[in-house]
């Protein structure tokens, strides 16, 4: 186990961020959803890889323009 999987600080914060992005996109779907919008299976596909943290949100935006 590296030092890094020990540190509770850095696990704490890596969950509470991820916990937080997931919140946020859980948000925004649903103000969507009052429109009656829902997402795309390829904006599923970019949150879940922002919600873990492979993308940054500016990534997953320039994702979207493309």
């Amino acid at each position: 186990m590296s030092e890094r999987q020990l540190d509770s600080s850095i696990n704490n914060y890596i969950e509470n961020t991820s916990n937080s992005r997931q919140e946020e996109w859980d948000m925004a779907i649903g103000l969507q959803e009052v429109d009656n919008l829902k997402p795309s299976k390829y904006l599923e596909k970019l949150l879940q890889e922002n919600i873990i943290g492979n993308k940054t949100i500016y990534e997953v935006e320039e994702e979207l323009k493309e």
